[in-house]
């Protein structure tokens, strides 16, 4: 899982433009909600 949080550390909101609907644009978008709160 580390390679998840340094993924989503670097590019979390690039996952999501780059991921659009797809899995991990999905729990990128989950990601960067849960540390924006």
């Amino acid at each position: 899982m580390d390679y998840l949080k340094d993924y989503f550390g670097l590019g979390g909101k690039v996952a999501i433009i780059t991921g659009g609907n797809t899995g991990i644009g999905m729990v990128s978008e989950i990601n960067l909600t849960q540390v924006a709160t």
